[in-house]
């Protein structure tokens, strides 16, 4: 998982500066998805360390939630905006880029939690059972 996460920020990093230039550098927010990006680098790095994993992943399932949140809560409405306007113009940038921060953020956050069920399960069933009463 911290070599995933590693690769998700990577790909959010890369996404920010590309959203900028592409938008003609007119607007600085295009570059937003770089800092989620750069704390899930941080968390992937962090969670190399063994004794970091936990709480490492922990800390980037946060980040990958925000990402949901803050990229699939502005672009599913501007989305549903635009699907219902009379114009022919295309999807705005802001939107587009909104989606590509909120789907790798959600197939982050998915994955994390797939792992921590996976390592809770794994956990349970290396300990001893235990005699009923007890």
């Amino acid at each position: 998982m911290p070599k995933f996460t590693i690769a998700i920020g990577v790909l959010l990093v890369i996404l920010g500066p590309a959203a900028y230039v592409i938008s003609g550098m007119s607007s600085f927010t295009a570059n937003l998805p770089a800092f989620p990006g750069l704390l899930l680098i941080l968390c992937g790095v962090l969670a190399l360390n063994p004794k970091l994993t936990k709480h490492a992943m922990h800390a980037a399932a946060v980040v990958a939630l925000l990402g949901v949140i803050g990229g699939l809560g502005m672009a599913i409405p501007g989305t549903l905006k635009w699907l219902g306007s009379d114009s022919n113009e295309p999807l705005r940038l802001a939107v587009k880029v909104q989606w590509l921060l909120g789907i790798p953020s959600a197939v982050l956050l998915i994955a994390c939690i797939r792992s921590f069920i996976a390592v809770r399960k794994q956990r349970q069933a290396e300990q001893p059972a235990q005699p009923a009463g007890t």
